[in-house]
């Protein structure tokens, strides 16, 4: 199903923007962006806004440490330690003559003026590590980080489920093309993203937040939580506590402070050699810029480049990302601000934008090993307009994209890991089956090409992209209410709904008969091989009656590519040998 045409209605702004539309930016303006997340070449940096639907964001820290104040204090005892911290926090949010003439802090929480307390709550957004460094006497330094705010309970809150951006960034990591990972958040989701998808006894991530978790063996993505881990600081409290950086001197230290010095040579090198996608985060901690600054001396990066060398997730570009922008790129960013700041900002937030990047991926993946498969007589030209039918699939299933994200990508993860084991006649561990852990690039030199079943299989999708296309036939996902389901489902022109599976091979397409997916004269299913199918096994001399009873149709990609002089005769004949 291709989108409608574009209206004249006004762009969409980063928070109302679809997945739909996201791909557009990814086929346009941004196709670097994609072309190099699907490289391996860039690190993700992420900040609160990509889990601002499951843990408190800054906003709501910023809330709840004033309640907690004013709930505590007692304007009518001198000298209440709460009443002054609380008077510390107001004066950070320098309210005017105005708001003072109708504020009366020593109302309920509730009953301040709600004008106000936006504002004030806006002001310290921008100050919060002043606000966490407010000190509470007889307290503790951390107090309003570690009793107030309660980060290792809620933070750390075992009940807390990932939403679609923490599986889409594990989906990336196991795909292998984004193998740095960056993140200034407390919580545990990525993680707990990565072990649903991939199985916790997969070692496919690198958790690091002290020195000696940088020691060890290499795995596929390494996830830096320079900020700390409020898991870790519920479970062992006297080696990570210390560790979860929110207050001011801490920040302003950061640098210096001997805890992290291996940690920021690490965030260095990753900014020095990697491209930067920010996703959620302002970048208004100094030791976050600091550390892209201290990069740049390593390495300048130029501009314009290709591709794009930092983007962020932002409706807006703030202060502080600019001044990152103005850091590394020197003086190509004084001649055209507006410019590098423009082919910098990408107007998608987290949802959106990972769940768009993950049907690209997966659709270059496959274009990729599409171009893989053995068909001779094709031309480039042909090649080009054969992998034109994964965008028609990729469309089609992102046209349901936007109704409820989380679903939509653990439904796709099940979807994918389901067709794919079907094509290798194996199971899996985790809940997500990759195409592959190599990087897009990397692909055409797979020694495995030639026998995994992967490219044949891509050029089928093509194929039945480039017949939707057509009008021959629609292309469905799998019925999730059926017990019995194809890989895809297509419905003919006229016809009756099939159902499609891909098989790598015929051990492969014995495990179909095996686990009861299918019989030999099921009507409504198609078996596309990678190979040549095997001839039908003749059980007895009465077998060679013809019955009446359609018999399960088989087509095998490996001969009908080999065989086919043109795009058209090999469209025509994928039609016919299919039955479709």
């Amino acid at each position: 199903m291709l989108l409608p045409a574009a209206t004249s209605a006004a762009p969409p702004t980063a928070a109302t923007i679809t997945v739909d539309q996201t791909l557009r930016l990814l086929d346009g303006p941004f196709t670097g962006l994609a072309q190099g997340v699907g490289d391996g070449r860039y690190a993700l940096w992420l900040g609160s806004g990509i889990s601002r639907d499951v843990v408190d964001d800054l906003k709501k820290v910023v809330a709840k440490v004033l309640r907690y104040l004013r709930d505590h204090a007692d304007f009518g005892v001198e000298d209440c330690i709460f009443a002054e911290a609380l008077g510390g926090a107001l004066a950070l949010a320098q309210l005017s003559a105005v708001e003072r003439a109708t504020f009366d802090p020593t109302a309920e929480f509730d009953d301040w003026d709600p004008e106000v307390t936006a504002a004030i709550v806006s002001r310290l957004l921008g100050q919060y590590s002043k606000l966490l460094n407010i000190r509470v006497r007889g307290k503790k330094p951390d107090f309003l980080l570690w009793e107030v705010i309660n980060v290792a309970s809620v933070y750390a809150d075992p009940a807390l489920e990932p939403e679609c951006e923490h599986l889409c960034v594990g989906v990336l990591a196991i795909e292998g093309v984004v193998q740095e990972v960056l993140s200034a958040n407390w919580d545990g989701l990525i993680e707990k993203a990565v072990d649903e998808l991939a199985g916790p006894q997969v070692p496919l991530l690198k958790v690091c937040v002290v020195a000696h978790d940088f020691v060890g063996s290499v795995t596929r993505t390494r996830l830096l939580k320079f900020h700390g881990c409020a898991v870790r600081a519920r479970d062992n409290p006297s080696l990570y506590r210390d560790l979860l950086v929110g207050r001011q001197p801490q920040i302003e230290n950061w640098a210096k402070d001997p805890a992290f010095a291996v940690m920021r040579q690490q965030m260095v090198s990753v900014a020095t050699i990697r491209h930067t996608l920010m996703i959620g985060l302002s970048a208004q901690d100094t030791n976050i810029r600091d550390v892209f600054r201290d990069g740049k001396e390593a390495m300048a990066w130029t501009w314009p480049s290709y591709p794009p060398a930092y983007v962020f997730a932002e409706d807006t570009v703030g202060d502080d990302q600019k001044v990152i922008l103005n850091s590394v790129y020197r003086q190509d960013y004084d001649k055209d601000p507006y410019a590098v700041v423009r082919a910098s900002q990408i107007r998608a937030f987290a949802k959106p934008l990972l769940v768009a990047l993950v049907l690209e991926v997966l659709r270059r993946k496959l274009a990729a090993l599409a171009r893989c498969a053995a068909a001779p007589k094709l031309s480039v030209s042909e090649r080009e307009n054969l992998e034109g039918g994964l965008k028609i699939l990729r469309d089609r299933v992102a046209a349901r994209a936007d109704t409820d994200r989380t679903l939509f990508v653990r439904s796709l993860v099940a979807e994918v890991a389901r067709a794919l084991r079907l094509l290798r006649g194996v199971a899996g561990f985790g809940n997500y089956e990759a195409l592959g852990t190599l990087t897009i690039n990397q692909i055409p030199a797979d020694p495995a090409n030639g026998t995994s079943g992967l490219p044949e299989m891509a050029a089928a999708l093509c194929l039945l992209g480039l017949g939707e296309s057509a009008g021959d036939w629609t292309v469905e996902r799998p019925d999730p209410s059926a017990t019995i389901n194809g890989s895809v489902r297509v419905i003919p022109s006229g016809r009756l709904r099939q159902r499609v599976f891909f098989v790598a091979n015929q051990e492969a397409a014995l495990q179909l008969y095996i686990g009861g997916a299918l019989g030999d004269n099921d009507p409504d299913a198609v078996i596309i091989y990678s190979t040549a199918p095997e001839p039908r096994p003749t059980r007895s001399p009465r077998a060679r009656r013809r019955t009446g009873v359609p018999a399960t149709r088989r087509i095998g990609m490996r001969p009908l590519l080999a065989e086919a002089p043109d795009l058209g005769e090999l469209c025509r004949q994928f039609r016919i040998r299919s039955v479709l």
